[in-house]
């Protein structure tokens, strides 16, 4: 392990240009306000590149970007530091999405096919053997029977693979192969006996546990706005319910009470969206995470910024941030912070980095 100073080129806390309002109090320019004033931009991190993916386990912030791994102390929320780095070396290398056990963090390898395992401290623990041919794994999931579950793809036809975890081996026991060219998989949860299963073309997938080889159980999608197509990204479970990051065609609500009858309700569709807020671009959905002190969906949505959603009322906007040039790929929360990962680097290219914004109340 080695810390990547090059990489990270410079911590900024917007509070600096903060000026007093006539209370005494700071407040901040209009352009870090969000609309209705629930979210406020704080400051960044920047990167030579912009995160692909981000995770929280206790008081560390994990990054993903290329072949690198990063781990950021949030003692102080609002300024990120990073603590270490796990690197495999070649630039040439992909790893897929951060997945964290409680004990460990595990990350797939899109380029070897292995899912590596690391300790909090980011030192190789082990680099797990995937057992499949072609196979480019993107994302991780132990279920709550200690099966793991690794989804990815051979190239062209998706894959999603059980594997037994026993004396810190993985055995594979059972994988499914899309019979078409269903490109990846990008994101999975665990439902009672099933597991819900993201598709970049747009499809949500329903895969009994113990049968995973003859497919899926049950399947559906549901028709964008023109001009605003689909791309299956993360799906995240709360209750009896998941909230799909679609793209442009929105955010949508599954019912997954029933696992082998999944029932598409609620969508924050680009039209939607627009009809509340006049000035917002569109969706451009990537990822969503749960705040639970706040009891907010928190969403990236691309280059149209940051959105709350309460999870009780999905097809509402509570609030929206978008400062200009950033495209927002991916997010993580806890307490009153969100954390983007912006992968643009802006009219000045300088921009690229962790985005620090503050839920207020």
């Amino acid at each position: 392990m080695s810390i990547c100073v090059s990489l990270l080129l410079s911590c900024s806390d917007e509070r600096e240009n903060l000026k007093p309002d006539h209370g005494g109090q700071p407040s901040p320019p209009a352009e870090n306000r969000s609309e209705k004033g629930k979210i406020t931009f704080t400051g960044s991190v920047q990167l030579e590149e912009g995160p692909q993916d981000l995770l929280i386990h206790s008081t560390s912030l994990f990054a993903v970007r290329d072949h690198r791994v990063f781990r950021f102390q949030l003692s102080n929320p609002t300024k990120p530091v990073l603590q270490g780095e796990y690197s495999l070396g070649s630039g040439a290398a992909r790893f897929g999405k951060l997945y964290h056990t409680g004990t460990h963090l595990y990350v797939p390898c899109q380029t070897d096919g292995m899912l590596y395992e690391l300790d909090n401290d980011l030192v190789l623990v082990k680099a797990h053997d995937l057992g499949i041919a072609s196979f480019k794994p993107n994302v991780a999931l132990q279920d709550s029977d200690g099966n793991f579950w690794v989804g990815g793809s051979n190239g062209s036809r998706g894959i999603l693979a059980k594997y037994r975890h026993t004396h810190n081996a993985l055995t594979l026991s059972a994988h499914w192969i899309a019979p078409g060219n269903d490109s990846n998989i990008e994101s999975v949860v665990e439902k009672d006996g099933h597991l819900i299963v993201s598709i970049p073309k747009g499809d949500l997938y329903a895969f009994s546990k113990a049968d995973v080889a003859t497919g899926p159980v049950d399947a559906v999608t549901y028709q964008h706005e023109a001009g605003h197509e689909k791309w299956g990204h993360t799906v995240i479970r709360h209750g009896n319910k998941v909230f799909w990051a679609n793209w442009g065609a929105g955010l949508a609500t599954v019912d997954i009470s029933d696992p082998t009858d999944m029932i598409v309700g609620a969508v924050i569709t680009n039209s939607n969206f627009k009809s509340q807020f006049a000035n917002a671009e569109g969706t451009n959905v990537y990822d969503v995470a749960y705040n639970a002190q706040h009891d907010f969906l928190c969403i990236a949505n691309g280059w149209s910024g940051v959105l709350l959603v309460k999870p009780g009322k999905p097809t509402e906007v509570v609030d929206f941030i978008d400062p200009e040039y950033f495209q927002n790929r991916c997010i993580e929360t806890m307490g009153d912070y969100i954390y983007t990962g912006n992968i643009s680097g802006g009219m000045s290219g300088d921009l690229k980095g962790i985005k620090v914004f503050k839920i207020n109340k």
